[in-house]
Formats: structure tokens, sequence, C-alpha cells
């Protein structure tokens, strides 16, 4: 095994950064320390820390999103900007030890590896236009392991603009990222994804949106859609280091059309309400991979027997048409029924069952503060897919918040476009998704738990079954206004290959000024398989820098 000269340089360098900048507490009237800042040093190392996997419902009545979703909440630039558009630029600076930089069970390679991350955030808020812009390309150069040099590009973006005010309008959404193509990488930062298992996923899509009133209270909303999932590298079907088949096969580009006629009648009386959906789809999977056509027409209602409880309901019909797999074909009605109670915006619980897409399912959404400070959330959904019409979903369901950070507006969390756990690969599935977790915040601490399950089960295709569960929690601690410590980890368990993935990360973050931030920690991270090609073990430690212009 051999190592590069000088690895720890820019850890040592930065470890004296942090015991040469003063600390600067707090505290308040009562004698007692304070940690202002807290809550902003938080989410920042949450940014580089968390990688969360699950990926979110689909819309639509047996999902966790309202049927059209208003634009998302992006910050605002300050009252006294003096231009409505914040642009924002960091550049950040990595380096990371590694005894095995290629992730590999016999040729383990230590390593030196230095990352490049320039960023540039875009937040626009005009009479015009609303923007949310986050670019951020990773340069990546090893000292030994030189066939690992590449560069990630990494964008989410979305973008509202007015052509009638208050009527007519523009929606634009894009996203690049990385991905698992065979799976098992769940809990693990998709930086640290392997050469021959990393494939660039870009996602897009625009169409333009017309809003308008009906009478008293009702309005009405016409809006067509057209999106793109592409892949790059690793598109085949999935090897193992020997070389040897993993039963994975290739994915496909693939193009989405939506053409949705969505009318509320609004609250009649604060006592019901009802809306109406027409929407037709299709879906076309480039190199044969054939179009699935589907045709939904819907009626949905809550009635309010208090101002907490609602009683749902829906009836229609759907057609859905899979030209590769007519065997898969559904001509049926749907319904669901259930009930919503909700006591504020982040308290209340929906439950529903009904039949859709050929199945009869559950879905269910709850959120609720148990203490003022500890509070959970769970969500559980099913719906028939596509790897690419989910990431297209996934894609149109999350936001930037405040710091860049792409989320689940229902629970807050971090989200990707897909779950490295299981494998992108060609397939028409039932896709059921749960997911559950705690969160506390007592200063100076946060604690959260996040458990989680998934299971893809084929309807077409040659993809075969496959599911896995996992844990990961949280734990930091404000050691002053400008240190945090954290500690966090995972464990994941999945069907296929009986493989399972641990890690296990400690940190410390610091703010050496207001605009520059500072961490370094240690990462192990472990992968066990009945392919003894796939397992590995690796340790390593990571120190960064990041400064916002």
């Amino acid at each position: 095994m051999r190592f590069p000269r000088s690895l720890a340089a820019f850890p040592l360098l930065l470890a004296a950064a942090f015991l040469a900048t003063p600390a600067r507490a707090q505290t308040n009237a009562a004698g007692a320390v304070t940690f202002p800042n807290l809550q902003k040093l938080q989410e920042d190392l949450r940014q580089q820390e968390l990688n969360p996997t699950s990926t979110p419902a689909s819309q639509g009545p047996f999902g966790n999103q309202a049927p059209l979703p208003a634009p998302p909440e992006h910050p605002n630039p300050p009252a006294d900007a003096p231009s409505p558009w914040l642009i924002t630029p960091q550049i950040q600076v990595t380096e990371t030890v590694t005894d095995n930089a290629n992730f590999s069970h016999s040729d383990r390679q230590a390593d030196l590896e230095s990352y490049l991350n320039p960023s540039l955030m875009i937040t626009g808020d005009t009479p015009r236009a609303k923007v949310d812009l986050n670019y951020s390309p990773i340069i990546t150069r090893n000292i030994v392991t030189t066939n690992n040099d590449r560069v990630d590009q990494n964008l989410f973006g979305t973008g509202t603009f007015s052509i009638v005010p208050d009527a007519l309008f523009l929606n634009t959404r894009a996203s690049a990222s990385e991905g698992s193509r065979s799976g098992s990488f769940g809990p693990v930062n998709p930086v640290n994804l392997r050469n021959d298992d990393r494939t660039q996923v870009l996602a897009y899509d625009a169409g333009p949106e017309w809003r308008f009133p009906l009478i008293e209270d009702a309005t009405g909303d016409l809006r067509y859609s057209i999106g793109q999932t592409r892949f790059y590298d690793n598109t085949g079907a999935a090897l193992n280091t020997n070389g040897q088949a993993v039963p994975t096969n290739n994915i496909s580009d693939g193009t989405l059309q939506d053409l949705r006629l969505f009318l509320d009648s609004g609250d009649r009386g604060n006592l019901i309400a009802a809306q109406f959906t027409a929407e037709g789809t299709r879906n076309r999977i480039s190199d044969g991979g054939g179009t699935d056509d589907t045709g939904t027409i819907m009626i949905e209602s809550q009635l309010r027997l208090s101002p907490a409880f609602q009683l749902l309901g829906s009836v229609g019909y759907e057609d859905l048409r899979y030209s590769n797999f007519t065997s898969a074909n559904v001509n049926d009605p749907t319904w669901y029924g259930g009930f919503r109670w909700q006591q504020a915006k982040d308290a209340y619980v929906q439950l529903t069952f009904g039949h859709r897409q050929g199945f009869n399912s559950f879905a269910g959404d709850a959120k609720y503060p148990l203490t003022p400070l500890t509070s959970l959330f769970a969500n559980y959904s099913e719906t028939v897919t596509t790897p690419q019409q989910q990431i297209l979903d996934n894609l149109n369901n999350g936001q930037l918040n405040a710091n860049n950070v792409v989320v689940n507006p229902q629970t807050g969390l971090p989200q990707s476009l897909l779950a490295n756990e299981l494998a992108l690969q060609n397939a028409i599935y039932r896709d059921r998704d749960f997911r559950a977790g705690v969160t506390t915040m007592n200063e100076p601490d946060l604690y959260q738990v996040d458990v989680r399950y998934e299971d893809y089960l084929p309807v077409a295709g040659l993809a075969t079954s496959d599911s896995y569960y996992g844990v990961e929690a949280l734990w930091q601690h404000a050691m002053n206004e400008t240190t945090t410590f954290t500690l966090n980890g995972g464990y994941f368990i999945r069907q296929q290959s009986d493989e399972s993935t641990a890690v296990i990360q400690a940190s410390i973050g610091r703010y050496m000024t207001p605009t520059l931030i500072g961490s370094i920690g240690y990462q192990f991270i472990y992968g066990g398989s009945n392919l003894s090609s796939r397992q590995y073990y690796t340790n390593s430690v990571t120190a960064y820098l990041r400064k916002t212009f």
C-alpha cells in the first residue's frame, strides 16, 4: 500500500486555524450561554454532511403532495437590497486522505483526493420572475489513482416567469446530479461513488400555465409541460469489478409530456370543497423502451366536520397503456376515501385508502410536534412509475431552502433525485415508500433519527424485485457560538445480493469569520455483499474550507 507524502498538511493547517480563531460565545440577561448562530451553522454543516436517499412520493391523491403545488418558497433578498436579484458566489476546497480510493475489496489503494467546488447561487423575486438557482460543479484530482479524476456537475434550479400578470406563466425546472447504477450506496455521499458505478443524471422540464377565475371563489388551472431525463456514463448492463454481470439492466433516456386541467371550487360555506382533474401523460423511453400513455379523470371532495377534521373522497377513471407490455395495461375506475386532521401548519395527519393504477393501496402523511422541542413526521405512498418519470416527479417536488439545500417541502429534509440504494434501470414498477423520523432541537443540541423502507415490485420489464430498509441518526452539539461538533451515521440493508452499507462520520465545523467556514472530520464506510467483489471498507479524513463572497 503506497501513501503519498505530506497527506496531513491540509488538515494540520486547518486545525491550527481552528485553534488560532477565538470563540465568540454570548450570554443572555441571566448569564446563561446562548447560541444565536447555532441554526445557521448546523444547516451549513448538514448541507455538507447529510445525504438523504429516499425518493418522495409522486403527486396526486395517493402521494403526499397537493395536486397542483404552489411555487416553492425561496429566500428573498433583504428589504434594503439595491436589487431584487441576490447573486452569491462561493468556493470550497476539500482534501481527503483515504486508505481505499477505489472502494475495492482486494486492490486497496491509499490516496490524497483534492476537490475544488465553486458554487453560484442566484435568487430573484420580481413581478415578472421568481428564480432560484444553485450551480455547484466538483472538480476531483487524485495523486495516485488518477483514473478517478473527473468533473461532477451539480445543479438545481426553478423559475416561474409571468407572461400575463396573474394569468399566464412559464414554469421551468432543471437538475443535474450523480447516481449509483447498481445501488447499495444509500447513506453514502455521491462524491464517493465508484467510477464504474457512477452515472450522471440530468433532468429538466418546462411549460406554460394558465390560471383563470371561475365563479365566486372557484378557480381553474391549465398547464402543459415537457421534460426529459438523460443519463451519461455507465448506462449499459452493470458489471462488478471482475466483469461479472450484476442483476441490473440498462438505463435509457426518457421524455415525459403532461397536460392537466384542474378546477377548484374553493370552500363552500367553509363546509365542502371539490376539485376536478383531467390529465394525460406520455412517457417515451428511448432505445426501444416503448411508450407509456396515461389518461385520468378524477373528482375529489372534502367535507369539513369540524375546524380541524375533514373527510376525503374521490371517484374517477383511468386508462394506462404500455406499448411494449400490453399485458400490464389498465382500464379501470379509480376511487379513494379517508380523512385529514389538521390543527396547525405543522400538526396534521392524513390517511387514505383506494384503488388506482390497477392496485388497491394506502397513503399516509403526518407531522406532529410532540413537545415544543420535539417533532415527528411519517409518510407512506404507493405508485406505479418508471425511473425516468420518478426522477422528474422528484424534480418537481423539490425546492431550495434558505441555505440553498434541495429539500422535500413536506419534511424539510434534504432530498436527492433518486435512491442510490436501489439500481437505476429500465423498468415499470410499483414503488412502495415509507419514511419516518423524529427531531429534537434543544440548544445547544440537535438530535435526529430517520427510518425508511422502499421496494420496487416490477409490473413489466426485465427488472427483478428489490427493496431496502435503513436508519440514519444525527447528533449536533454547539460547542460555542461559532463551533459545532457533528456525529452521524447510517445503516442500510438491501434485498438484492443481501447487501448492506454502514457509514459513520464525526466532524467539527467552525465559522472562522462570518463568511468563512472550516471543517475537519473522519469517515468510515463499510459495504457487505454476497458478491465478494462488491465487499469493501474505507477510512478517510476530510478537511475543507468554504468561503462565501
